[in-house]
């Protein structure tokens, strides 16, 4: 794909479009070690589901308010497990919104 888009900055794909098909192209290989998706992408020694990001704000050019940054995320680092970065990051989506 990398290839394919010819650019240094993978602008003519876009970066999101190339790593969308990559994924999905590694779950064949993942099944064959029978492996969670996880594990096969971090490493036969992953033991934890990774850091969820979670995009809070949106902005830019194709955004219906005057923010200049395209996307504003955040990384619930440090919470003990997945279910409860979820929940930190929603919560702080849902106060935001409000």
């Amino acid at each position: 794909m990398i290839d394919l888009d010819g650019t240094p900055n993978k602008s003519r794909l876009g970066a999101n479009a190339i790593w969308e098909f990559r994924l999905p192209a590694r779950k064949p290989r993942r099944k064959s070690f029978d492996m969670p998706l996880y594990r096969y992408v971090g490493g036969t020694s992953a033991r934890t589901l990774p850091v969820p990001m979670m995009n809070i704000i949106n902005g830019g050019v194709h955004a219906d308010n005057p923010i200049d940054f395209q996307e504003f995320m955040i990384l619930p680092v440090g919470a003990e497990s997945f279910a409860e970065a979820l929940r930190c990051g929603s919560e702080i989506f849902h106060t935001l919104r409000g």
